[in-house]
């Protein structure tokens, strides 16, 4: 009986082990369909109205060792932005959140990080075939929500590459 009762007892634990192994390697795949690139520009104009600045930012989504992030990448009329940052979430949606300045861009070593590490900039939601942006910490790289509170939602970035 007793023997019986631990045999017992150990499929159990295989089996909710085997699931939890299951869900992970799941979760896993799920965010391989972010990796790519995705692109979004914008454009405003000067004060004189007699030009209009441009800037286009990639973020490129791609995994390193199990885990997940993306390189942001922002260039334009006096911008240059180099960033890294860790992407979680699933199939639906993912966050990036600030990790940190790279060494190619110009405020490396010379400024305090814009963000603080861990903080979400953006989360991505798919709807269908759409992609939806969702604006949180990362609308401070852009004169386009300057003075904007809150969530903003938008179909401003596009994957244009897959990995």
């Amino acid at each position: 009986m007793k023997r019986k009762c631990c045999t017992f007892i150990s499929l159990g634990v295989l089996l909710v082990l085997s699931v939890v192994f299951c869900i992970q390697i799941t979760h896993k795949k799920n965010l391989d369909n972010w990796l790519g690139e995705y692109y979004y520009t914008e454009t405003y104009p000067h004060n004189s109205g007699k030009l209009f600045y441009f800037i286009e930012y990639t973020i490129t989504i791609y995994k390193d060792e199990n885990k997940y992030y993306a390189k942001i990448v922002g260039d334009g009329w006096f911008t240059m932005r180099r960033c890294l940052a860790q992407v979680t979430g699933d199939s639906k949606s993912i966050e990036i959140s600030y990790l940190e300045r790279l060494p190619d861009d110009p405020r490396y070593g010379h400024e305090v990080d814009a963000f603080p590490r861990g903080e979400v900039l953006w989360r991505f939601e798919r709807e269908g075939n759409d992609l939806n942006t969702v604006w949180l910490a990362g609308k401070k790289f852009f004169v386009s929500f300057e003075g904007m509170e809150g969530e903003i939602t938008t179909k401003a970035f596009e994957k244009v590459t897959d990995e």
